[in-house]
């Protein structure tokens, strides 16, 4: 198995089009952890204007309510 399709596997459980999966999280600045479910390698994109979370991209790492943050709009 290549590199290209090993990482397919692991980040994104097998989607061929990882952005095919996006969530576009809307009306609340909270974090996505311990809140919204989502399959492995769901990205998930806060639009939250006026506050310091707009923006941000979130990974969904394993199958539930965990997501690592991928990019962070201020930081």
């Amino acid at each position: 198995m290549g590199l290209r399709r090993r990482l397919i596997e692991t980040c994104f459980a097998g989607q061929k089009d990882p952005f095919s999966r996006i969530v576009l999280r809307t009306g609340t600045a909270v974090s996505p952890n311990g809140v919204v479910t989502a399959p492995k390698g769901t990205f998930l994109i806060m639009n939250y204007y006026g506050n310091a979370v707009d923006k941000d991209v979130y990974i969904n790492t394993d199958v539930s309510t965990a997501w690592t943050i991928i990019h962070n709009e201020t930081a």
